[in-house]
């Protein structure tokens, strides 16, 4: 009986050595990497981005600018104009330029690589720039990158729409 014991103890200690071991030499499941952001998640934080510009540029607050704009933006007005961010902000601060109404439509977006977007749509503006009316009707294309976790605006480009009278809706 003792010998029953002692080997049922012996067997015992065993079973626990070895489950513990298994234990360590089996795979841990790898730690899930957080879900890549989706192309739909993407293109609805840009149309909120293009939003809140859009309410920026009507209630004057030229903070936005300083905040989006990536170090080496460009920008081309509908005059083929080229400006840089320090300028893009200058007139963003100024009070030149006076926006009544923005309706952005018809607007397109394309991801690349999960960190830069491309959009491209048709705006309606009712402003002024130097008491000039610059309403009417354009198109505009805008390419925005990721730095980091933020969202940046690398580069702005708008073209009058001919045939239209200044400041008609489509």
């Amino acid at each position: 009986m003792k010998l029953i014991s002692a080997l049922l103890s012996v067997l015992l200690v065993f079973g626990v050595l070895h489950a513990q071991t298994s234990k360590k030499s089996r795979p841990r499941p790898a730690a899930q990497a957080p879900a890549a952001e989706s192309d739909r998640d993407i293109s609805k934080e840009i149309l909120e981005l293009e939003d809140t510009m859009r309410r920026a540029a009507l209630a004057d607050d030229s903070t936005w600018w300083d905040l989006h704009l990536d170090e080496n933006f460009v920008g081309m007005d509908a005059d083929g104009r080229v400006i840089n961010r320090s300028e893009a902000i200058q007139l963003h601060n100024s009070k030149d330029l006076k926006y009544d109404n923005i309706y952005l439509h018809d607007m397109t977006i394309r991801t690349f690589n999960k960190n830069t977007v491309v959009i491209n749509g048709k705006t309606d503006v009712e402003g002024a720039f130097q008491n000039q009316n610059i309403g009417g009707n354009y198109n505009f294309m805008r390419v925005w990158i990721k730095e980091g976790q933020d969202w940046k605006l690398a580069a702005s480009s708008v073209t009058r729409i001919p045939g239209r009278a200044q400041g008609s809706k489509p």
